[in-house]
C-alpha cells in the first residue's frame, strides 16, 4: 500500500497559510533565523504529510470494514439459495469501488472473484458465493495488515515529529528567558503606539482579540492534564492482554481537561448529530485541539463497539472564518512584554516535559502492536466463533488505538509552538519600539 507511514495523528480540518499568518523571519531576531522561524516551517509541512496519510489509513479502514460486510452478506444468502446474477453485479461495482478507495493496487478480476455472469446458473450460486466469500476475507485482511504495518512504522516517524516539537520548545523557552531579561534594560515611551502587520494579527488574536499573557498561562496549565492523560490512555493499550474481550474504557475527554465544545464549534468538527465533541480553549490564530466521541460508546455489541471505534476523531480545527485586514496590535508596555516573555516560558516548559514520556508511549504502541498483528492475519478466531467476533473486537480497539494513541497531545503540541511563536514576536516587535538603556 501506499500509505505515508503514520497514523493517528494530527487530523486537522485546518487549511494553515504559514506564510500569511505565522512567524516570518523578518520578525525573528537574526541570530535565531534558521532555527526557530526554520522549526515552524517543518512542523507546519510535516503535519501536511501526516495528514495525507492519516486519510489513506482512515479510507483503507473503510474499505477493510466493507469488504468484510459484503462478505458476510454473501455467506448469508449462500444459507439459502444464493446470490443471483443482478446481485453479484452490484457487489462486482461495490468491490471494485472500495479497491480504488483502499489503494491496495489490486483490481476485481485479480482477486479471482467469480464473474457475475457465473452466477446465471441456479445449481452453482452457493459454490460461487462461497469463492466469493473467501476471495473477500483475503482481501480484507491484506488491507488490514497494511494498516497495522503502516502503524508499527509510525513509531519513529512520530519520534522524529516530535523531536521537533521538542527543539521548538527548547528554544522558545531560551528566547523567552532572554526576552524577559531585556525587559529590565527597555526604558522610555515606544516609538510607534502600534504594530502594522495584519499576519501577525491574525497569527495571535483569540476571540477576535489579541492574545494576552494569561491566555497563554491557562493554555500551559491545559497541556500538564492533556499529556499526563495521553501517557495514561497509551498505558491502557500497552498493558491489555486479551484484545477481544479486555475493550478499553470508553474515551472520557474530561480526563484530557476538554470542555464540551458549542454548537458552532461541533459543527466545524463533525455533521454527525450522535457524536459529542470536546475542545481545548482557543489557541492565538483562532484554532482549538478537540476530540469527537460517539455518546454511545459501544458497550458489549460488536456492531455497537466497531461503530464507536470509527466515529472517533481527533485533531485540530480552525474557528476563524477570514483573516482580517488592516488591523493594527497595540505595542505593548516592559510589564506586558515581561509577562509573555514569562508564560511563554512556562508553556514551553510544558510542551518539553512531555519528552520525557515518549519512550514509555512508545513501549506501549509496541506492545499493542505485536498482540494486534495475529488479529489482522485472522489468527485469532476461536472455536465457534464463525462470524470472527473476537476479531471484529480486536479491529474496534485497534481502530481506536490508532486514532488516539498520539492524539490530541500531538495537534496540542503543535500548535502550542505555532501560538507561543506568534505571542513571542508580538513581544519582540514590542520590545523593538523601547530604547534599550545600557
Amino acid at each position: 500500500m501506499s500509505f505515508i507511514p503514520v497514523s493517528g495523528i494530527m487530523h486537522s480540518n485546518e487549511n494553515f497559510d504559514a506564510e500569511a499568518s505565522m512567524t516570518g523571519a523578518d520578525a525573528i531576531a537574526p541570530d535565531e533565523t534558521n532555527t526557530l522561524a526554520s522549526a515552524v516551517s517543518e512542523i507546519n509541512a510535516d503535519e501536511a504529510a501526516i495528514n495525507t496519510g492519516n486519510d489513506q489509513i482512515d479510507a483503507a479502514a473503510v474499505a477493510a470494514d466493507g469488504l468484510e460486510t459484503i462478505a458476510e452478506q454473501v455467506a448469508e444468502a449462500n444459507e439459502g439459495e444464493g446470490i443471483d446474477e443482478k446481485t453479484a453485479e452490484i457487489i462486482e461495482t461495490s468491490v471494485e469501488t472500495l479497491l480504488r478507495v483502499a489503494r491496495i493496487g489490486v483490481t476485481y478480476k485479480q482477486l479471482g472473484l467469480p464473474s457475475s455472469e457465473s452466477f446465471k446458473t441456479r445449481s452453482n450460486r452457493t459454490a460461487l458465493g462461497k469463492a466469493t466469500v473467501e476471495a473477500l476475507d483475503v482481501s480484507a485482511k491484506k488491507i488490514w495488515q497494511s494498516i497495522v504495518e503502516a502503524i508499527k512504522k509510525s513509531i519513529e516517524w512520530v519520534r522524529n515529529f516530535f523531536n521537533k516539537i521538542f527543539g521548538a520548545a527548547e528554544r522558545l523557552q531560551a528566547r523567552a528567558q532572554k526576552l524577559k531579561d531585556s525587559t529590565t534594560k527597555l526604558s522610555g515611551q515606544p516609538s510607534e503606539p502600534n504594530l502594522e502587520n495584519d499576519g501577525l494579527y491574525n497569527a495571535v488574536r483569540i476571540n477576535g482579540q489579541p492574545v494576552k499573557s494569561t491566555d497563554l498561562t491557562a493554555l500551559g496549565g491545559e497541556a500538564k492534564k492533556l499529556f499526563a492523560q495521553q501517557k495514561a490512555f497509551s498505558d491502557v493499550f500497552g498493558k491489555a492482554t486479551d484484545l477481544a474481550n479486555d475493550r478499553t474504557e470508553a474515551v472520557s475527554p474530561a480526563e484530557y481537561g476538554l470542555k464540551q465544545a458549542d454548537a458552532g464549534t461541533a459543527k466545524r468538527v463533525t455533521a454527525e448529530g450522535d457524536v459529542s465533541v470536546f475542545v481545548t480553549s482557543r489557541f492565538p490564530g483562532e484554532t482549538v485541539v478537540y476530540i469527537a466521541v460517539p455518546k454511545a460508546q459501544g458497550g458489549g455489541d460488536v456492531k455497537a463497539a466497531q461503530d464507536a471505534a470509527n466515529k472517533i476523531k481527533a485533531g485540530s480545527v480552525s474557528l476563524a472564518d477570514k483573516k482580517e485586514e488592516g488591523k493594527t496590535l497595540k505595542v505593548l508596555s516592559a510589564d506586558e512584554i515581561r509577562s509573555f516573555a514569562e508564560a511563554i516560558e512556562k508553556f514551553a516548559g510544558e510542551v518539553s516535559e512531555y519528552k520525557r514520556n515518549l519512550t514509555d508511549i512508545n513501549n506501549n504502541k509496541a506492545k499493542f502492536i505485536a498482540k494486534l498483528e495475529k488479529f489482522a492475519s485472522g489468527q485469532s478466531r476461536e472455536a465457534g466463533d464463525s462470524k470472527g467476533d473476537a476479531e471484529k473486537k480486536a479491529k474496534a480497539s485497534a481502530t481506536m488505538f490508532r486514532k488516539l494513541m498520539d492524539e490530541p497531545a500531538a495537534s496540542f503540541a503543535s500548535h502550542s509552538i505555532r501560538g507561543m511563536s506568534s505571542a513571542l514576536q508580538y513581544a519582540e516587535l514590542s520590545a523593538r519600539q523601547y530604547e534599550n538603556k545600557e
